[in-house]
């Protein structure tokens, strides 16, 4: 009993630490960024946007952390309160900031052994998220800039290089959802663990995802429209603020998935700059960048803010 209670301190601790290590990254990247802020603060308006937009960011980030509760109330099997559930994904969303991309995904596992759910439930329920937000992100991609992504499908298959590539990837994904197959199949313990969610559970959970990562992406959208035609002052098209749209999300999306880049730092910014800039300028959507770069910092920042004020509410009640 006392060395169990021993190895929760040491997980409480080594908790903290993740955290603090994960916020202090994130104030160093913000002092490292090359910000003009008096185009903020130049324009009472913008201040005004400014502060809305971040506020948008933090809904933003809190209907991620939902996508999360969502999967992991079906993995679990069982009812979760949302605060500490909350609070494990704002505390742990922090270190995406750290080098690698994925500590955030560890960290998850790392705090959530106080929500009462197995390691093996959890890192079940990180993995549906994934999937979820990549599923959810390439259909609105795929609606909101339609026309941009034929031209694109179309450049790369004439070009037999890009064409190569693509098949060989097409392969490799084929290949490991087959060895992924037949894994589940021959494994006893691993089929045995999958066959206690229902069909019907998953797919209520994966609908209510998708609405949910929806909403999600077409905030993320507005928000970088309205940095571009409200602060920036560029003037668009209903249509060109759709293509504008899809094309935020395939920007997020790059830097969500591409490992070793904290928070897609970079790679983010580079995708935006490199489909955006023949159409709208590249000085103005490096701008846009780095402007959506910080609102959703300060989302995230909002985010652990408001877990550890609910956490501390919450203590206090009980």
């Amino acid at each position: 009993m006392e060395k169990k209670a021993t190895w929760k301190k040491a997980l409480k601790w080594a908790g903290n630490l993740f955290t603090l290590a994960a916020l202090a990254y994130v104030i160093y990247v913000v002092v490292k960024m090359d910000i003009d802020w008096k185009l903020i603060v130049g324009d009472p308006g913008n201040i005004c946007t400014f502060a809305l937009l971040c506020l948008m960011s933090f809904a933003q980030y809190f209907l991620i952390a939902t996508g999360w509760y969502i999967m992991i109330r079906m993995t679990g099997g069982k009812k979760l309160p949302m605060q500490p559930v909350y609070s494990v994904y704002s505390r742990s969303n922090l270190a995406k900031y750290l080098p690698g991309n994925v500590m955030h995904l560890a960290g998850r596992n790392l705090l959530g052994n106080r929500l009462g759910i197995s390691q093996a439930d959890i890192g079940l329920a990180t993995v549906l998220d994934l999937i979820m937000t990549l599923v959810t992100a390439l259909m609105m991609a795929a609606v909101l800039s339609a026309d941009y992504l034929i031209r694109t499908a179309q450049m790369i298959f004439d070009n037999a290089s890009y064409r190569t590539v693509l098949l060989i990837l097409a392969a490799v994904g084929c290949a490991a959802v087959v060895a992924l197959i037949l894994f589940v199949k021959k494994s006893p313990k691993v089929r045995a663990y999958f066959g206690r969610f229902k069909a019907k559970a998953l797919a209520k959970a994966c609908l209510l995802s998708f609405v949910n990562y929806a909403v999600v992406f077409t905030l993320l959208g507005l928000i970088n429209c309205t940095i571009m035609s409200s602060i920036l002052k560029v003037p668009m098209t209903s249509q060109e603020t759709m293509t504008f749209m899809g094309l935020t999300i395939i920007s997020w999306t790059a830097g969500f998935i591409i490992p070793g880049a904290p928070g897609g730092l970079g790679v983010r910014e580079a995708i935006m700059v490199l489909i955006m800039a023949p159409v709208w300028g590249e000085k103005n959507v490096a701008t846009a960048a780095v402007l959506l770069r910080i609102i959703n910092l300060a989302g995230d920042l909002l985010l652990y803010l408001a877990g550890v004020i609910w956490t501390a509410r919450t203590r206090i009640k009980n």
